[in-house]
């Protein structure tokens, strides 16, 4: 093997190793083990009954969360969420797929929030949202909901949740949507230094190949 092969090789692993190295932030994204307590669900009201142990309906492995939703009044909501130490500045991605059963329920939406936090306080503004399911989106198909963007200076928390919620209107049938693979990623240390060290890797091959 030549030099410059033996670069690009060690380029290609690095890279490899850059694009891998991220870190999952959340306990249990699956829901394979139940995540009642990890998850910390609650209902505003009991016109909501989930089942973290369903099995019925997967994205994929063995489980999902289910929420089954029955006639409310308005302003009502499921959230499922976690707290999730962070850092300001750094780029975060976070997603969950979703499926549906709403059809006939105008008022439902379903969603996934992040909220950032300083010394436990809401930075207010300081929120994002994926776009949302409703009865008007495809049913019985599993969707991403993803959101993207960078963690406000000072915070050093975030709560990542999923969200049913009924936005205004009374609902006068019943439904079921599930949750499944949710996930929240920053960049870690090591992946800047690794992705550093691959452009100083391509560099170099760049400039052997240019002198020969």
């Amino acid at each position: 093997m030549t030099r410059s092969s033996r670069l690009a090789l060690a380029c290609s692993l690095v890279i490899a190793l850059a694009a891998t190295s991220s870190a999952n932030l959340l306990v249990d994204p699956g829901f394979e083990g139940g995540g009642g307590a990890a998850w910390n669900p609650y209902r505003s009201t009991t016109a909501f009954e989930f089942d973290f142990d369903n099995t019925d309906e997967v994205q994929d492995r063995l489980q999902s969360l289910r929420v089954d939703f029955s006639p409310m009044s308005s302003w009502q909501i499921f959230a499922a969420e976690q707290d999730i130490t962070v850092l300001g500045g750094e780029d975060w991605y976070a997603s969950v797929f979703a499926m549906t059963d709403i059809s006939g329920a105008p008022a439902m939406q379903v969603y996934l929030e992040t909220i950032f936090y300083s010394n436990s306080v809401e930075m207010v503004g300081m929120n994002l949202q994926s776009a949302s399911l409703t009865e008007a989106t495809p049913q019985d198909v599993w969707q991403q909901l993803s959101v993207a963007g960078t963690t406000p200076i000072g915070a050093d928390s975030a709560r990542y949740r999923l969200i049913i919620f009924n936005t205004g209107e009374a609902v006068t049938g019943s439904g079921s949507v599930w949750f499944d693979q949710a996930f929240a990623a920053v960049p870690e240390p090591a992946t800047l230094s690794l992705l550093g060290l691959s452009s100083a890797l391509l560099l170099l091959l760049r400039r052997k190949t240019r002198s020969h």
